[in-house]
């Protein structure tokens, strides 16, 4: 939390050459899909653009070369090189009702909240404060860190996303602390379920009377009335 925890810690040597939970990777990340044209690839044939909304399942043909059945289409969507902390431990594709072990990861991406040139929010100030003081259950605070080069951010849960470890391009030399996991996992078992445990609600309401109290927060920067 903002200026209670220390956020981030360095990666050991060996944290580096495996995969574990709240590590900082760069990931090839899709854009959010948002029109429903899609181009659709086809190892064997011209692109074409596919039209979602009006794809039909009983008319498809298996294609032997991209080895498809008949339910099965192959598409293409734009991708971003974006830092992911990572959620899970490794799993396979969900199976027999449970994980069972391999090389499946699920991630969030973070957004920065600063232009990079101009160093001004991107975002509108209110959203910004109601980031820092956890008002959206969809999106996790990351505070900027100099040492680790992680620029202020916002997890984005409604973004979550199962990726195989080859998505997974290259891993930063920071990973979420074991307090600022405590907070990750509180505030994604409220994305999901809707509540958190009391201890953490108490925490987290004298954490928002503190940030409030701050005068270097509530000087204008976020929107806050003195």
């Amino acid at each position: 939390m903002y200026k209670v925890i220390d956020f981030y810690e360095p990666l050991s040597k060996s944290d580096t050459e495996r995969y574990e939970r709240g590590q900082f990777w760069w990931a090839c990340f899709p854009y959010a899909f948002t029109k429903p044209q899609i181009t659709r690839f086809w190892p064997n044939r011209p692109t074409e653009t596919l039209d979602v909304r009006r794809f039909d399942p009983r008319k498809e043909q298996p294609d032997d070369v991209a080895n498809t059945s008949a339910d099965e289409f192959l598409a293409i969507t734009q991708f971003k090189k974006r830092p992911v902390v990572i959620l899970s431990t490794g799993g396979s594709l969900y199976y027999d009702r449970a994980w069972q072990g391999g090389e499946f990861f699920l991630v969030a991406p973070a957004r920065s909240l600063r232009d990079t040139l101009t160093g001004e929010y991107k975002a509108d100030p209110h959203f910004v404060w109601g980031a820092i003081t956890y008002q959206f259950s969809s999106v996790f605070y990351l505070p900027r860190d100099d040492t680790f080069d992680i620029h202020e951010a916002v997890l984005h849960f409604d973004r979550m996303a199962t990726l195989h470890h080859s998505w997974l391009l290259e891993s930063r030399q920071a990973r979420l602390s074991g307090d600022a996991m405590v907070c990750l996992d509180e505030w994604l078992r409220n994305y999901l379920y809707g509540k958190v445990r009391a201890r953490f609600n108490d925490d987290l309401e004298t954490y928002r009377q503190m940030v409030g109290s701050d005068p270097q927060v509530r000087t204008g920067v976020f929107g806050q009335s003195g």
